[in-house]
């Protein structure tokens, strides 16, 4: 071990962090890829792994689940605002590497939406749902009742209920 890393490695005492992720947006149109997988169920360790699209969500207890479920029903009114499938080409282009976010989200999570309205530099209206660091800008109906489902799966499966719909959806 070098020196610099023995400085920042001392053993009882907490690490300085020199980077952390603040907030993450993703921005979703149509259906996003979706699965949940249930892991170690009826132990201590039992969590609930949820994809939607680019992002894995883990949620270990079913109050966190079922306020991440009713945080995301109550956005419907302002869903309905949105136009029932947006055009793809208003999506932005994304270059590079594909990005991957994984958060555990706890029972303290809270869900905010807010709705903003297409201006002269932004071509759609966007629902945006904020969920701990995590803020979803939703562009369609079809995007937003996706992920309403796969939250009602996973509250399901944290619960110890089981769907027969135990594979990804596409």
């Amino acid at each position: 071990m070098t020196a610099a890393l023995a400085r920042t490695r001392t053993p009882g005492r907490a690490t300085p962090t020199t980077s952390t992720v603040c907030a993450v947006v993703l921005r979703v149109a149509g259906r996003p890829p979706t699965g949940t997988h249930l892991h170690a169920p009826g132990t201590p360790e039992q969590e609930v792994t949820v994809r939607i699209g680019d992002l894995l969500l883990y949620v270990r207890d079913a109050v966190t689940a079922r306020r991440l479920r009713h945080g995301w029903a109550a956005t419907g009114p302002l869903a309905l605002r949105l136009p029932h499938r947006a055009i793809p080409e208003r999506m932005p282009t994304v270059t590079g590497w594909p990005v991957t976010v994984a958060l555990r989200l706890t029972h303290q999570v809270e869900v905010t939406p807010a709705w903003i309205p297409h201006t002269s530099g932004q071509a759609l209206d966007v629902l945006r749902v904020r969920m701990d660091r995590l803020t979803w800008e939703v562009l369609d109906q079809r995007s937003w009742q996706t992920i309403l489902d796969v939250l009602r799966d996973a509250e399901d499966r944290v619960a110890g209920i089981r769907r027969s719909s135990s594979h990804p959806h596409q």
